[in-house]
């Protein structure tokens, strides 16, 4: 079932290709319409692209932040080095510009070294500003104006120190001054420059590591004041105070949030005896033994190992906080590049995402395509190689199986599968209703063809009737209506067996012997309506296969008809024959109005391709003559072919193939009855051979009379007679006499002697001239008696003629 569904699909698409193309006018043409395929990408493509778009362009972004806050970390670790190093430089001058005005002995290069490197580390901040630019460049800005102010006061601050005339307070806030632009700049990077709440919650403890740096810093550098002689005034007392509270609060809550690891550190940075003699130094200064006491309070420690303790302590914190910074930055700048890495891999997956959604719907797309390919193609070789074979096979009258003429189109349940099911039955349909067609016209066309047999039986039994008249009727006016009745009777059993042509069917006469060409043209005179207008030319001396004789002589008495019913009344009808290379030719000559080009084009065509006689042919054009011509034709190969004569009129040109000529020698059946009048015609033999019309006594001479078979005779005529012209002695000859059983068979005959075969000798020129004349005499002489040609006939006829 495959194969023969690829076989007719192949056909389909071969007579898809070779169909002839329309031309049409040219003019504007409308957009051509979308295709499946590229509605279904459309469909696809639009989402995937606005997903591609978003995907790629949230990727950028995030790889953009993550770019940021690798840069970030950068701008961290950059900042941390240089925020070190000034923080370091401020309270290490700070601590030595107050001890020295404390009273506290400092050495000189120690003190101008520091001065050296806060001087180092201002022109570091001022000059490398671009560090701090991905850190918040507006607070940058604030604070490095707020530096260079502050250093161009600066060496004024540390003459005054050096010569001892800078109070305490004042050294204490300008110190504290430079280091608060530094803390303003951690906030602000904190609010506005912190890329997750992770970072900014890890860089807040870091600032308040560096606060609590800051206050025990400042805590030291006032303790020196503190334990002096002259003791500190009452508001940095107070700072003193809240100094001390602010970093020992401070620590604690910075030990509290910080991770584990630092939280242990500084538990062991306080469990040293270093952060212990700080503490108990505090303790002195912030509770001395008597308030009222003007004697100072003994310093528990020695101002050396108090140094060297909160040294100690400093360093610890600063480590401390350099660490947990470093941590910070480190995990700020993994977080960037976890970001830019996921950001890269989420753009890269959406990418792939979208590219698969295409290719995808691209695949669906083709894949629907081409299920609706195999659709149209099986579809069209159902609609263009299976109906139609089965339309031929019902026309053949062969039986058609409604389910097994279809094949199933399998395309599954869906969408696609209910269309097929749709085409399936649709052709279902169409199928069970040409085989109901098939039914209807099989019963019509055998109520025709029933109708016809009746009708040919009935015919049938005139001529047996006028046959026996004919025999016992020497009336010349009775033999005279006798011959046209049975003129009447032979044409309305043509007409039957026309029916049984178009029916499908073949007439009863056969032929088991070859006939000559002239018998069988002769014959078919016979059969024609105005035999008498009829004139027979040169024939070549060939035999017709006795199995195509009973057809071509209908075939030619349809056109001998029509050429005499579409002519003057009086004009003559030539028919000739010549032998040619694929067979014989007979031509059939009238005189008549003609056809239109048009007309003849179409009955051309007609008579070339034989269509399929029905009801609607029946209604639609009523020529039933040039379907029974085409029919025969068909059958046996025979060409017919209409062109316009040299007298205005058509020219029929019947070519009959060579197959259907015979080479065997065998006597010539008499294909016509004694006493049915011929036109002239030529003979083999120097007598006349014509069927006689209706004479006097004094037109026949002798007759000669073969025997021959009516179920054989395609006309029912009798035989042939031999009339020889008459003498001119005044004396009229006696009428013509019938011989019993010349219209038997021989096979039915009493006597078994057959007659001895005419052997055909040529004729001259002389001799066809006097047979020509004498014919003519003849015919003149026999109508006589106020004789007068049937005209045309119509009744009945007129759907037999071509025109």
């Amino acid at each position: 079932m495959p194969e023969h569904e690829e076989a007719s699909a192949d056909r389909a698409s071969e007579e898809s290709k070779a169909r002839p193309t329309r031309s049409y006018p040219l003019r504007m043409r409308s957009p051509r319409p979308l295709g499946i395929r590229t509605k279904i990408l459309a469909i696809a493509m639009i989402p995937s692209l606005v997903l591609l778009i978003i995907g790629v362009t949230a990727a950028a972004v995030l790889v953009e932040q993550g770019t940021e806050v690798e840069n970030y970390a950068s701008a961290q670790a950059d900042n941390l080095a240089i925020t070190r190093t000034l923080v370091t430089a401020v309270q290490h001058e700070r601590n030595l510009s107050m001890w020295r005005l404390a009273g506290e002995k400092i050495d000189p290069v120690e003190l101008n070294a520091a001065r050296a490197d806060l001087d180092s580390s201002i022109e570091t901040l001022v000059t490398a500003r671009s560090a701090f630019d991905n850190l918040g460049a507006a607070a940058l800005e604030d604070t490095s104006d707020a530096f260079q102010r502050l250093q161009t006061q600066l060496p004024i601050l540390r003459a005054r120190v050096d010569s001892g005339a800078m109070p305490t307070e004042d050294v204490y806030r300008f110190y504290g001054g430079l280091l608060e632009g530094v803390f303003k700049f951690g906030v602000t990077v904190i609010e506005q420059s912190a890329p997750d709440a992770s970072s900014a919650l890890q860089l807040k403890q870091s600032f308040d590591l560096l606060y609590v740096m800051e206050s025990l810093s400042q805590t030291g550098a006032l303790t020196a004041a503190a334990v002096s002689p002259e003791r500190l005034p009452a508001h940095l007392a107070t700072i003193y105070r809240n100094l001390v509270g602010a970093y020992h609060t401070g620590l604690t809550r910075v030990h509290d949030e910080l991770e584990p690891e630092f939280a242990q550190r500084i538990d062991n940075l306080i469990a040293t005896q270093a952060w212990q003699r700080l503490t108990s130094t505090e303790e002195a200064v912030l509770h001395p033994a008597s308030l009222t006491s003007r004697t100072p309070t003994p310093d528990p420690v020695g101002f050396a190992e108090w140094r060297e303790a909160a040294a100690e302590v400093d360093g610890q914190l600063m480590t401390v906080w350099v660490d947990h910074a470093k941590q910070t930055q480190q995990r700020a700048a993994d977080t960037g590049s976890r970001n830019a890495r996921r950001s890269v891999l989420a753009g890269a997956a959406v990418v792939v995402f979208a590219l698969a959604v295409l290719m995808l719907s691209a695949w669906l797309a083709n894949r629907l395509i081409g299920r609706l390919k195999r659709l149209r193609r099986e579809t069209l070789a159902v609609a263009e190689v299976q109906l139609p074979d089965a339309m031929l096979r019902l026309g053949r009258g062969e039986t058609v199986d409604v389910d097994s003429a279809v094949p199933h189109l399998d395309f599954g349940s869906d969408e696609i599968g209910s269309v097929a099911e749709a085409f399936r039955i649709a052709h279902t349909a169409a199928i069970a209703a040409a085989v109901n067609e098939a039914r209807t016209r099989s019963g019509i066309r055998a109520v025709f063809m029933n109708i016809a047999r009746r009708s040919q039986t009935v015919a049938h039994r005139q001529l047996t009737i006028l046959d026996e008249a004919e025999r016992n009727q020497e009336d010349p006016a009775l033999l005279d209506i006798f011959f046209r009745l049975d003129h009447l009777a032979t044409r309305e059993r043509r007409n039957a067996e026309n029916l049984l042509i178009l029916g499908g069917d073949r007439p009863g006469r056969q032929w088991r012997h070859p006939v000559s060409l002239m018998e069988l043209v002769r014959g078919s005179i016979a059969e024609s309506v105005d035999y008498t207008r009829a004139q027979l030319g040169i024939f070549p001396d060939l035999l017709i296969v006795g199995a195509a004789v009973a057809d071509l002589i209908h075939l030619l008495a349809e056109l001998i008809d029509n050429a005499a019913s579409f002519s003057p009344p009086h004009s003559r009808v030539h028919v000739a024959a010549n032998a040619v290379g694929k067979g014989v030719v007979v031509e059939i000559i009238d005189q008549g109005v003609g056809m239109t080009p048009a007309a003849m084009r179409v009955a051309n065509e007609t008579l070339g391709s034989p269509q399929d006689f029905g009801l609607a042919s029946l209604t639609t054009d009523s020529r039933l003559g040039l379907f029974v011509i085409s029919r025969l034709g068909n059958q046996y190969g025979i060409s017919v072919r209409l062109t316009e004569s040299d007298y205005g009129g058509v020219r029929a040109i019947v070519l009959v193939p060579t197959a259907l000529i015979s080479s065997e020698r065998v006597a010539d059946e008499n294909l016509t009855r004694a006493g049915s009048p011929l036109p002239a015609a030529h003979d083999a033999r120097d007598s006349t051979s014509v069927r006689a019309a209706p004479t006097t006594p004094d037109t026949v001479h002798t007759t000669t009379v073969s025997p021959t078979s009516r179920d054989e005779d395609p006309g029912h005529t009798a035989p042939w007679v031999e009339v020889v012209p008459p003498s001119n002695s005044g004396t009229n000859p006696p009428l013509p006499r019938r011989n019993r059983q010349a219209n038997l068979a021989p096979e039915l005959a009493e006597t078994n002697v057959a007659p001895e075969p005419r052997v055909p000798t040529p004729r001259t020129a002389q001799q066809a001239r006097d047979l020509m004349s004498a014919i003519e005499n003849g015919t003149r002489r026999g109508r006589l008696a106020d004789f007068r040609p049937n005209t045309v006939e119509t009744e009945g006829n007129d759907g037999f003629h071509i025109r």
